[in-house]
């Protein structure tokens, strides 16, 4: 017996992806000249930090179990829900460049009552963003990077079944990249710690591979040439690759 997730990723991200271009809006083009209100965008030689949590669909998956009414249950590798604190330095106005901590994991397509399987992983980037402002207060960000995916873990626990295991597999580091637009409006009655203050909705695809490393199961070591060539087509190599929506809250001082 199971239940499905009553939240589909892929209808989330459709969902904030509308909300993404109705808050773009209009562009207006900003006056130089216009010293009556602040520059929002004087931020050169600042520091920014922002934290983000963030939702993505997993561009790739695999199939796991299969149910008692003859549904496969999938997990991938990517997408999942997940956080992250990235510090960054203003080399201009325009243009920032970040580092970026977060951890993400992903779940089965269906929530079973006898089963568990996540795919967990953390990430290391540099990020560079260029600022394209379209009204005093708001921009749309473009930029990308490259950095380390660390400790890639697929953990499946299916003990309460018959003849079944708890088992995981452990990841090589490896090096992905990614790219992002996002839209940022400044917080304009907001200056707590005399800083200035924006939200960010951001969307960001990523290409990422992993390289099985090592198996346990139920605690015992197993080398991977031992793997039942069914499993082991599946596991070795997984894509990582996904999309992601942020949201996140930026403190520029």
């Amino acid at each position: 017996m199971c239940k499905k997730i009553s939240i589909n990723c892929l209808q989330i991200i459709c969902l904030l992806l509308i909300c993404y271009i109705f808050l773009g809006g209009k562009a207006y083009a900003v006056s130089p000249n216009d010293t009556t209100s602040i520059n929002y965008f004087d931020i050169s030689n600042n520091f920014r930090i922002d934290v983000s949590s963030f939702l993505g669909y997993g561009l790739e998956k695999f199939d796991v179990f299969k149910t008692t009414e003859d549904e496969i249950v999938k997990l991938s590798p990517g997408g999942g829900f997940g956080g992250k604190f990235s510090f960054g330095y203003c080399l201009s106005s325009p243009l920032n460049v970040n580092i970026e901590l977060g951890t993400q994991s992903s779940t089965l397509s269906e929530d079973l009552k006898n089963v568990d399987g996540i795919f967990s992983r953390m990430f290391f980037l540099g990020t560079l963003r260029y600022k394209i402002p379209i009204t005093e207060k708001r921009s749309i960000n473009i930029g990308g990077g490259a950095g380390y995916f660390i400790s890639g873990k697929l953990d499946i626990d299916a003990s309460e079944i018959e003849d079944g295991g708890h088992n995981i597999y452990e990841y090589k580091n490896t090096i992905g990249i990614h790219f992002i637009s996002e839209i940022e409006s400044f917080l304009p009655n907001f200056s707590f710690l005399n800083a200035r203050w924006s939200w960010a909705l951001c969307l960001k695809y990523y290409n990422v591979a992993y390289k099985l490393d090592s198996v346990t199961s139920d605690g015992v070591s197993i080398p991977i040439t031992n793997l039942p060539g069914d499993i082991k087509d599946e596991v070795e190599v997984l894509n990582g690759s996904g999309i992601d929506v942020f949201f996140s809250t930026i403190i520029y001082f």
